[in-house]
């Protein structure tokens, strides 16, 4: 997983990070190795606390980009 984009909201107290995950050859990932791998990439993140949203897999591709909510 490997991070695009990080903007800090303080207006809403949080943090969007878009992301790209490349999984060649394997399964798309699952939701929840998306917040296992958004919670390592951002530390003092509360797991219950993060949203994943606009997951995009393009067929024939081995990449999914993302945003996730901190």
């Amino acid at each position: 997983m490997e991070i695009i984009d990080r903007k800090e909201n303080p207006l809403l107290n949080r943090v969007e990070i878009e992301f790209r995950w490349n999984h060649e050859g394997t399964a798309t990932p699952s939701r929840a190795e998306m917040l296992n791998g958004i919670a390592s990439l951002e530390p003092g993140s509360n797991r219950e606390l993060i949203v994943i949203k606009d997951v995009k897999t393009r067929f024939g591709m081995g990449s999914t980009t993302g945003l996730g909510l901190v």
